[in-house]
């Protein structure tokens, strides 16, 4: 019978059955992952033929580098303190150590000198100070020599009220040549120290080397600015200096001075300061070398 088979027939055409397997496609066809086949390389030649093999995965390949690889220290950097950093010294570094105490022959080199003056008139008429009174004491302020100095020439004023000099201390006093002699041989090769050296050399007709010389009037860590010179430095009075320096009070006010009182002065500053002071004086002698 032939209808039966049409309706058969129609019915196959118009739904395809679930058992019936769908044909794969050859060109959408894949070959399984991990199967090495070869493959024609995508190149203009048709002849050439590649083999591709299965790439391994990004984790397979870190751990075979981490395999391989020397173990790594860990990189964590800790950070230092500051202070515990101990300073480099470099190889010509050297300590210096400073001696403050003195031998007592090396404290036999030091003198302190103070003078007193009156007023003079030279030949021309001129007023100028003359010596009438010289002082020295030694490192301990103990007195080395101490006298009143004969003056011949006219003496107009005995300032009295500053130097304590009167004419009856002058009658017995020793002449000139005789002090500066006995001075000079006392400083010879020694150290003097005071305020206003130069003054007290030229009343004695004597010089000093300037090495061998510790004037505090002169010493620029001792002195003021000038009021009308910010370049220039003036010395400050000896009276200001003990007692700023030393809390020590000389020359009072409405009492005459005394010389031994402030060769002890001038002598007391330079041993508080004696260290830095002794450091500038070699740098001068360094320079004129």
């Amino acid at each position: 019978m032939c209808r039966p088979q049409a309706t058969q027939q129609a019915a196959s055409i118009g739904a395809p059955t679930a058992s019936t397997p769908k044909k794969p496609n050859k060109k959408t066809r894949r070959s399984p992952k991990g199967n090495n086949r070869r493959k024609r390389c995508p190149s203009t030649d048709e002849s050439t033929t590649c083999t591709l093999s299965t790439a391994p995965s990004d984790e397979s390949l870190d751990s075979s580098i981490d395999a391989l690889s020397p173990p790594r220290t860990s990189t964590t950097r800790t950070r230092r303190s500051r202070k515990s950093k101990t300073p480099k010294k470099t190889p010509q570094q050297v300590q210096v150590v400073q001696i403050t105490e003195l031998t007592p022959q090396q404290k036999s080199q030091y003198i302190a000198l103070d003078a007193e003056m009156v007023g003079v008139l030279d030949r021309y008429g001129r007023q100028h100070s003359a010596l009438a009174r010289i002082s020295l004491v030694d490192w301990n302020g103990e007195p080395i020599f101490d006298t009143y100095v004969r003056v011949t020439q006219p003496i107009v004023d005995y300032r009295t009220f500053v130097s304590g000099i009167t004419p009856a201390h002058l009658d017995e006093a020793l002449p000139i040549l005789e002090v500066r002699r006995i001075v000079g041989e006392l400083i010879h090769g020694k150290i003097v120290v005071g305020h206003g050296l130069k003054c007290d050399f030229k009343a004695l007709g004597l010089s000093h080397p300037w090495h061998l010389t510790r004037d505090s009037a002169k010493y620029q860590p001792f002195m003021k600015v000038h009021p009308n010179n910010s370049n220039e430095y003036i010395a400050k009075k000896l009276k200001t200096l003990a007692y700023d320096k030393l809390g020590m009070i000389i020359q009072e006010d409405g009492k005459p001075h005394d010389p031994m009182e402030d060769a002890v002065a001038a002598m007391e500053l330079y041993k508080k300061h004696r260290l830095k002071w002794e450091k500038v004086v070699e740098w001068k002698m360094e320079r004129t070398r």
